[in-house]
């Protein structure tokens, strides 16, 4: 992941209703923001078939407003291991170099013998 898309996405995250979000109990189609604001409703999507699918509901609703927590946290745990993995390629640079020198070393000592 870039760091542009991660700016995106951040700026995304800033900009929405603040959360978590939560959906209503008793229509499962509703998500409402930590004061009890009305974020978003979702509807059935149709089947190949023809029919509703009246589980899709429950699903996207779910989805939805568990990504507004889900999605930063995510963009957090992306930027520490994009931060860890930098830090370790840094270390095996440095960890070649010394094993260069170390064969060099080991080289002229033994031509030396």
């Amino acid at each position: 992941m870039t760091p542009e898309r991660i700016a995106e996405l951040r700026k995304l995250c800033e900009e929405a209703t603040k959360g978590p979000w939560f959906v209503e109990s008793l229509s499962n189609n509703i998500i409402y923001c930590q004061k009890g604001n009305y974020i978003a409703q979702t509807w059935p999507r149709l089947k190949k078939d023809g029919s509703t699918d009246y589980l899709s509901v429950i699903y996207d609703t779910k989805f939805i407003a568990a990504a507004r927590t889900a999605l930063p946290e995510l963009l957090d745990e992306v930027e520490r291991l994009i931060a860890e993995n930098k830090r370790l390629e840094e270390k095996r640079v440095a960890l070649h170099k010394e094993l260069v020198a170390t064969l060099k070393e080991m080289s002229v000592r033994e031509e030396t013998i």
